[in-house]
């Protein structure tokens, strides 16, 4: 994909779930094979044999969440809304999902609606997924509300979803059974990874503070109570935010030379330390920090 029409910024240790490669459009053949833990038994279709989503197909299959009659897949074929939350359903089985809200006189579901479903089922579930941090440029998503745009940077960090040629996303495009399978299944591996590295991170007893240094640019307050600062990142190599929201907490330290609780100002030179763990995929990132120094 052209640099030039995405916007990256790439996160300290972070990566990119599923192994999918950033620039991989829905309707393209995938350019590194998703292998899941157990290889699949090949699952026999007569109209699926040299199919971009072939493999994805199996797999999705194979792994009891799509299914199929009289042998045929019918890769082609629009998706009802109904069908697409009974496969999302059966990927979060293990999971709570919402009533989602179905157009009843519109018997198809749209590539926007797929991504802000998915996004709000890893949300509501508390799902912390880490990720290579992109917001994705197209021609026809620059009049997204607020909730598509996140729903568009979820799909699109997490290798669930991508643009169906490099310039378009195609959001009110119907989704077809090949690409449900696709998205599916990338989905599928992606809360695979993201519930291991919750396990993982569970495990992990010792706090790691990382410490970003940077200038503050905006504070927020509730009432008279100081509640967050945005500050950009003053490193060469922005590492590991260019910008972040600091969360002030009661837990949160403000030092200034020997004095704590000193007010901040806008412009203000400052030290932010803060527990390295899974980050909001929110752009900019929302962090408590742990210590605010402020540099004289």
């Amino acid at each position: 994909m052209n640099k030039k029409r995405i916007i990256s910024i790439v996160l300290t240790g972070a990566f990119l779930v599923g192994g999918i490669a950033p620039g991989l459009a829905d309707n393209q053949p995938p350019l590194t094979e998703i292998k899941p833990i157990m290889a699949p038994i090949a699952v026999k279709f007569t109209d699926i044999e040299g199919h971009w989503a072939q493999k994805d197909i199996q797999i999705i299959v194979e792994k009891g969440i799509l299914g199929a009659l009289d042998g045929r897949f019918q890769p082609e074929k629009i998706v009802s809304q109904e069908d697409f939350y009974k496969g999302l359903k059966e990927v979060f089985r293990d999971y709570s999902l919402s009533e989602i809200n179905q157009e009843k006189e519109q018997n198809y579901i749209t590539r926007m609606e797929v991504a802000k479903a998915i996004e709000k089922a890893f949300v509501e579930n508390e799902i912390p997924v880490m990720m290579t941090l992109m917001f994705p440029v197209y021609d026809d998503t620059g009049d997204l509300t607020p909730e598509e745009s996140s729903a568009l940077s979820f799909v699109f960090n997490t290798g669930i979803m991508k643009g169906k040629s490099e310039r378009n996303f195609c959001p009110a495009d119907p989704l077809t059974n090949a690409e449900l399978a696709v998205i599916l299944n990338r989905t599928s591996n992606v809360l695979e990874i993201a519930t291991k590295n919750i396990q993982d991170y569970e495990e992990a007893k010792e706090e790691i503070i990382i410490t970003m240094n940077g200038t503050v640019r905006e504070i927020n307050f509730e009432g008279d109570k100081l509640k967050s600062i945005l500050v950009v990142n003053s490193s060469e190599d922005n590492m590991p935010f260019d910008k972040a929201y600091f969360l002030i907490t009661e837990n949160t330290t403000i030092i200034k030379g020997e004095k704590k609780n000193t007010e901040i100002r806008d412009g203000d030179e400052v030290s932010v330390e803060y527990v390295d763990g899974p980050i909001t995929k929110i752009y900019p990132a929302r962090i408590e920090a742990k210590v605010i120094k402020i540099l004289e």
